[in-house]
C-alpha cells in the first residue's frame, strides 16, 4: 500500500491517527488496535524511506501502538491482570483522541466563523460608508457587538458535544428585511431587549446570521440604538422614536 501523505500534513501523532480513523470511517470508541497500528507504521516506514526527519513524538506514539497491539495478543486473562496492575492504555488512547479531535473541531470552527465574520461585516461596502462619520468609540463598540456574535454562535454550535460542528446551510427562507420588521415588532412591545435574547428562538446558523445583518442594518438606519450599562453586561437594543426601517 503506497501513501502520498507527507509528515507535514499533521500536526502530530494524534492528527494522523485521527486521519486514519476518519479515512477507516472506525469508530472512535472501538478502534481495531491491530489495524490501526499497522497502517500507522506504513506511513512511517515510508517517511523514513524518503530520509525525512520523523520526529520523536511520531516514534513514541508508534511504539504505544505496538505494544497495545501486543498486549491484545495475550490471553484474555492474562491482559486483564495487566490492565489492573498498569491501566489500560488503549483506553488511554481514545481519551486522548477524543479530545484532540474536540479541540480540532472549535479550532477549525472558529477560523470558520472568523471567514463568516469578514463577509459579513466586509463583503457588501454599502454598509459602511456611514460609519466614516460615527467617533472611535462607536467602531470600538461594533467590534465589541460583532465579538458577542461570534461568541452566540460558538455556544449555538456546541451546546451538544455530539452535533456534528459542521453542516449545508440550509436554504433561507426570510430575508434581512423581514427579519428587520420582525425586531422593531419586539422592540415595540418590550420597549428594549437584549442583545443575546433575539437570538434565543433562532433554529438554524442561517437565521443567526441574517437576525445579526437585520440589527447591523437598523443601527445604520438609525432605528435603533445599541447600549451596554456595563462593561461586560450583554448589549441592550432600544428603538429611536420616529426611527423606522
Amino acid at each position: 500500500m503506497v501513501y502520498q501523505i507527507t509528515i507535514d500534513s499533521f500536526q502530530g501523532p494524534l492528527d494522523l491517527l485521527l486521519h486514519l480513523i476518519e479515512k477507516n470511517k472506525l469508530d472512535i470508541y472501538d478502534i481495531p488496535i491491530s489495524k490501526i497500528t499497522d497502517q500507522y507504521m506504513e506511513y512511517i516506514k515510508q517517511w523514513k524511506e524518503l530520509n525525512l526527519d520523523v520526529t520523536s513524538e511520531f516514534l513514541v506514539m508508534a511504539s504505544t501502538l505496538l505494544e497495545i497491539k501486543s498486549r491484545e495478543l495475550l490471553p484474555k486473562k492474562n491482559m486483564a491482570e495487566e490492565q489492573e496492575e498498569e491501566g489500560d492504555p488503549r483506553q488511554e488512547l481514545i481519551e486522548k483522541l477524543i479530545e484532540y479531535r474536540k479541540y480540532k473541531n472549535i479550532s477549525q470552527y472558529l477560523k470558520n466563523q472568523e471567514n463568516i465574520e469578514r463577509k459579513v461585516l466586509y463583503k457588501d461596502p454599502e454598509y459602511f460608508p456611514e460609519f466614516e462619520e460615527i467617533n472611535k468609540k462607536i467602531d470600538i463598540e461594533l467590534d465589541l457587538l460583532c465579538m458577542a456574535f461570534k461568541n452566540i454562535l460558538l455556544k449555538q454550535d456546541l451546546l451538544n458535544k455530539d452535533v456534528e460542528l459542521f453542516h449545508e446551510i440550509e436554504l433561507e427562507t426570510y430575508t434581512v428585511q423581514e427579519k428587520m420588521q420582525t425586531l422593531l415588532e419586539q422592540i415595540n412591545q418590550y420597549k428594549s431587549i437584549n442583545f443575546s435574547t433575539l437570538f434565543t428562538y433562532c433554529n438554524s446558523k442561517n437565521e443567526l446570521i441574517t437576525t445579526f445583518l437585520a440589527i447591523l442594518e437598523l443601527a445604520k438606519l438609525k432605528s435603533i440604538k445599541i447600549m451596554q450599562n456595563s462593561l461586560f453586561g450583554d448589549f441592550i437594543i432600544y428603538k429611536i422614536k420616529n426611527g423606522g426601517a
